[in-house]
């Protein structure tokens, strides 16, 4: 059972994993977004920033069980992005 992970302080007004893009993202990176995010159901709320003048963040409709692997694997896939558990 994977070990779960404590949360980060991040500039943001909701709870949960927020995963910012790159400019480099491609439709292949949110797809693996999405497969990994289905893979953990759970409580978690996930939301999504692309980039853009200003960037837009949005509330995905996947809720997740936070763990270090999930987290691991979704930092993998943004490469350039990053990923962050806020409070």
């Amino acid at each position: 059972m994977p070990k779960p992970v404590e949360k980060e302080e991040v500039a943001s007004n909701d709870d949960g994993i927020v995963i910012t893009l790159s400019k480099m993202s491609t439709t292949e990176v949110l797809s693996d977004i999405k497969k990994i995010l289905t893979e953990s159901p759970g409580s978690t709320p996930v939301f999504l920033v692309m980039p853009g003048n200003p960037p837009k963040k949005i509330k995905l409709p996947h809720s997740i069980q936070t763990n270090e692997e999930l987290l691991s694997n979704l930092r993998a896939t943004v490469k350039d992005g990053s990923v962050k558990l806020s409070q």
